[in-house]
């Protein structure tokens, strides 16, 4: 499972950080998804291997400009780019309206549809390529949602023994439920990865939007190896300003996830004045002052390989020539 760090600023760009965005995958698949998307994403992908001919669900997690305003001008290129199959978009039912708006405007005419899902209707968990998606809503100045990606598709062998038993006869059928599909037999409906052998666990990240109670995330947390989480401040300007903005300090997520043995935790979504080394140092500490476990602070452009053995593998950008 790949992450590529798109964006990990808070709020306004800066020389070496843009605003927020991540692109998650199954490490070597071509088909991708986006958590969020400021503005200057579409530039951000220059380079980094993604298409989005390639791109198969965009997540918006709230509605603040630093989270969205990158979507018209990504949409508008993959039209241009020529991208004919339709695109997922799971966001807050204002970002319907928002495009219903500005693409118009803009005389912007989309080469694809966009199948919209607003995310204050998802009541069960969203299946897209390669992963099961479950979404939990988070406290912020206007909802915003963390969102849980659990791989589906395990390497394994099928468990043939159990399908002769059941009395599943062998060929096409098989085949389907070798690929993790869901079949119909016999009246009942039967799910694929239920017939799977494996010696391994789905690896499951969460990705959030902005939130000021790590609390929210308790719901998802069981089975969770990685979780990237915003550390806009440190605790001592929490302390002095109060949580009416609705964001984290690196303190407060990284005893929570103390408190649940999670194994790896990605911070990213650091207000500007914390983007000396200094200021990241110091979130780092802060942090490890309450967190034993895998700590990364996300650099934009770098990569983060959760592997099979529930490593955390750390990547630095190629040197272009």
């Amino acid at each position: 499972m790949e992450l590529l760090f798109l964006g990990t600023s808070a709020a306004i760009p800066t020389r070496r950080r843009n605003v927020s965005a991540t692109a998650i995958r199954i490490e070597g698949n071509p088909a991708w998804h986006l958590v969020d998307c400021g503005e200057g994403t579409q530039h951000r992908l220059i380079g980094s291997g993604l298409t989005l001919s390639r791109l198969d669900t965009l997540f918006i997690s709230h509605v603040h400009g630093d989270h969205c305003f990158g979507l018209p001008g990504l949409l508008a290129t993959a039209s241009m780019q020529g991208r004919k199959t339709p695109l997922r978009l799971v966001a807050p039912a204002a970002i319907q309206s928002i495009l219903e708006v500005m693409l118009p405007a803009t005389q912007t005419t989309l080469g694809f549809e966009l199948d919209f899902i607003a995310l204050e209707t998802l009541t069960q968990p969203l299946s897209i390529a390669d992963f099961e998606v479950e979404v939990t809503l988070l406290e912020h100045r206007t909802d915003s949602y963390a969102f849980a990606f659990s791989e589906k598709r395990l390497e394994g062998q099928l468990d043939t023994a159990r399908l002769k038993r059941e009395g599943v006869p062998a060929g096409p059928l098989w085949g389907q439920l070798a690929r993790a599909e869901t079949v119909e037999f016999a009246g009942k409906r039967l799910d694929g990865r239920d017939y799977i052998i494996t010696g391994r666990a789905p690896r499951k990240a969460i990705l959030c939007g902005d939130n000021g109670n790590p609390e929210c995330l308790t719901p998802l947390m069981p089975n969770t190896h990685l979780v990237m989480h915003e550390a806009t401040f440190l605790q001592a300007h929490l302390d002095a300003v109060g949580n009416q903005h609705g964001h984290s300090s690196a303190q407060l997520i990284a005893r929570f996830c103390q408190k649940h043995q999670l194994p790896h935790l990605v911070l990213n979504h650091f207000s500007a004045r914390y983007h000396s080394a200094e200021g990241m140092t110091a979130l780092q500490s802060e942090a490890q002052s309450v967190y034993e476990g895998s700590l990364v602070l996300a650099n934009d452009l770098h990569r983060v390989v959760l592997n099979k053995h529930f490593e955390l593998e750390q990547y630095a950008p190629q040197e272009d020539h």
